[in-house]
């Protein structure tokens, strides 16, 4: 680029240079690949109709502008006004050549002087081009993420003092899932508790009043203590919870057998009338 300063940009020393693109397009011309402050306004009016190749590309010029800019002044910019404008719905907007970082000394930001050129891939802002047109103007912005993507040349020394970002206190995040709560206050005085209601002693486990007991009516001998052929083993009798009585209960009366299918009794009825048979 300084070489063609040195010829004052002649077109025929410019066509001894040509550029290759990431992508692998080779010999794009010097004049399409290396704009400046005359001819910036095509590649921004390239991208504003839409027909401007998707390849990298250096933009050079003198620098008017060097500061720290944003809201919280910690970005920076370099930047100078290019000579033509661009045209929207054929209304012309004045074009702003910005490069824009985040490190000031990536793009020289301390110093209004010089010539600065930057190489990337450069965007219009803003991309709503009925805001930029209202507002009268729109920028060929670059946003650069090395430092070999700028380079400074003819500065004078003379350094501008930036100002120091701003630093704004940082709210924590409550964390996911979790409500924020408020702490707790701190109790100033004891204040006392209401005491649980008294919760009424367990009943005391008595036993129940003894009932009177009926002896039934006996209607004949006793079942035999032991297992029979026709009866089979007893079941085993549940413990008791206390002393067994002195003698086993007869049996209660027999009542009246019923008809059972096809007019026969039931199994329990011959049992019995087979143990009265026995004892009589």
């Amino acid at each position: 680029m300084q070489i063609l300063q040195d010829f004052d940009q002649d077109p025929e020393v410019a066509e001894e240079f040509a550029a290759v693109a990431p992508d692998g397009t080779r010999n794009i011309p010097w004049t399409q690949f290396c704009r400046g402050r005359a001819d910036a306004d095509q590649l921004a009016q390239a991208l504003v109709d839409g027909t401007a190749d998707t390849i990298p590309r250096a933009v050079w010029g003198p620098v008017s502008t060097a500061d720290a800019v944003g809201r919280d002044r910690d970005s920076y910019v370099v930047m100078y006004v290019a000579r033509n404008p661009v045209h929207i719905e054929d209304r012309p907007v004045r074009l702003r050549v910005a490069v824009r970082c985040d490190r000031p000394d990536w793009i020289g930001a301390t110093t209004r002087s010089g010539q600065v050129l930057a190489y990337g891939y450069w965007k219009l802002f803003p991309d709503d081009l009925a805001r930029a047109q209202s507002q009268g103007w729109i920028e060929l912005q670059l946003w650069v993420k090395q430092p070999w993507q700028v380079t400074r040349w003819d500065t004078d020394g003379t350094t501008v003092d930036l100002p120091k970002p701003v630093v704004r206190p940082r709210q924590p995040k409550p964390a996911p899932g979790r409500a924020a709560t408020s702490p707790a206050p701190s109790p100033t005085r004891d204040v006392p508790q209401p005491e649980p209601p008294a919760t009424p002693p367990p009943a005391a486990l008595t036993p129940p009043p003894p009932q009177e007991r009926q002896e039934p009516v006996p209607s004949g001998p006793e079942p035999p203590a032991g297992p029979t052929e026709e009866s089979g083993p007893p079941a085993e009798p549940p413990r008791p919870s206390r002393p067994p009585l002195p003698s086993t209960p007869p049996l209660p009366p027999f009542p009246p057998p019923g008809p059972g299918e096809d007019g026969r009794r039931s199994a329990l009825g011959r049992w019995l009338r087979n143990v009265r048979r026995r004892r009589n």
